[in-house]
């Protein structure tokens, strides 16, 4: 199975390194992880640009997984880029990393679910959409372990959600920014199609993009 491209969401000073276990897992598209020399450079610039820089990344993955640990929730630009791949019709899930020790052996308590305090175009929360995967174990090598062995099935599975959650084109003003149009859901719906290995429809789905003209897939 194709690895995803995802873009990882987390607070850097108190779960980079428990991050660094979920990120270098192998489970995911080597593009997706970002060394922490990237962030550090990011971190120090305006907000404009590190609108910017999350915004170019978030455009070049099919998924955003927040890694949650005690204060995640509370983390100004983990809002951002949760409220920004919802706004790009991404899939979005939610991974606890509390359980796994930091640099220092330490494990943590668990945080409040960041998607609960933020809501849909409709004024529902979107905890209410967006799975969070904590492991029933307590022991941090099982909770490695556990992530592991889920993350790729697990992404695969919200990918397929926000699919069917696409808009369609007669769906959307002209004018509207950040939404899908028809070509673009398509797209997405053909790579999915191609990655859980549905040739038959990958096809079909690809001569709808033909027909619709000029189009780059």
């Amino acid at each position: 199975m194709p690895k995803r491209r995802v873009f990882f969401s987390f607070e850097f000073h108190k779960d980079a390194w428990r991050a660094s276990q979920v990120r270098n897992m192998g489970k995911v598209d080597n593009s997706s992880t970002f060394s922490d020399n990237d962030w550090e450079e990011v971190r120090l610039k305006t907000d404009t640009a590190i609108r910017k820089w999350i915004d170019e990344q978030l455009d070049k993955r099919s998924c955003l997984v927040v890694l949650i640990g005690a204060t995640t929730s509370s983390r100004k630009w983990v809002k951002y880029e949760i409220e920004k791949a919802y706004q790009l019709n991404k899939g979005i899930v939610g991974i606890r990393i509390h359980k796994l020790k930091d640099m220092y052996g330490n494990q943590t308590t668990a945080g409040a679910n960041p998607f609960y305090s933020l809501y849909t175009q409709e004024g529902y929360r979107l905890s209410n959409y967006i799975e969070v995967f904590d492991s029933n174990y307590s022991l941090s090598t099982y909770v490695y372990d556990d992530i592991k062995e889920n993350i790729e099935q697990f992404v695969l599975d919200e990918l397929t959600e926000a699919t069917n959650d696409l808009p369609r084109q007669s769906e959307l003003p002209t004018s509207e920014i950040g939404r899908a149009t028809k070509q673009a859901s398509l797209a997405f719906l053909g790579r999915l199609q191609l990655a859980r290995k549905e040739f038959k429809d990958a096809i079909e789905t690809y001569k709808q993009i033909i027909d619709y003209g000029d189009n780059i897939i």
